[in-house]
């Protein structure tokens, strides 16, 4: 391949990974997107430029280009992995020392703190989080949930042995699952 195709392509690389890298960033990082963009843009122009010998320069940059792309994905990846909606969202209510006997408890948005639970029903739907904190268990207390996802789940954690043999899971419709 001629040089001067070299450094048209290497144009185009860096238009296509950076300036639609920055299409895509830009409506949750405006500007880190921008700036891509802009750098796509600078790299479609200097493709443009072309008819003149790879230089150690064009190569530099090529390598440069390269390890942006790859700490664009790095970063991508890093951000999505570590910004869960459920992280910051507090429980709504507290519930403070109480006793819960023979009935069914919902979970979701609620924190229990310091709380005893006998022969009671969890009820868990993942809408919402939920904190157990310092809570004393008595009997045997099930799980019930609405959601697929939480139902296999649990189901998956008392397959590999790493829940309570005897606890149930409740899901309506269907009998309970068992070890």
């Amino acid at each position: 391949m001629p040089e001067d195709n070299n450094t048209f392509w290497i144009g185009q690389n860096i238009w296509v990974v950076l300036g639609g890298g920055g299409i895509y960033l830009v409506p949750e990082h405006p500007v880190y997107g921008s700036l891509c963009i802009l750098a796509g843009v600078i790299g479609f122009a200097y493709s443009l430029k072309g008819h003149r010998a790879m230089s150690h320069k064009s190569t530099v940059l090529w390598v440069l280009a390269l390890l942006l792309t790859w700490g664009g994905i790095g970063y991508d990846y890093y951000d999505r992995h570590h910004n869960e909606a459920f992280q910051d969202i507090p429980a709504a209510e507290v519930k403070m020392r109480q006793s819960f006997k023979n009935k069914e408890v919902p979970l979701d948005g609620i924190a229990y703190v310091e709380c005893t639970f006998e022969n009671v029903t969890f009820v868990y739907n993942a809408k919402r989080p939920y904190q157990l904190i310092g809570n004393r268990f008595q009997g045997t207390n099930n799980l019930r949930s609405d959601s697929k996802g939480v139902v296999a789940t649990i189901g998956l954690l008392k397959g590999l042995g790493l829940t309570n043999p005897n606890a149930n899971i409740d899901t309506p419709g269907t009998t309970p699952i068992k070890p």
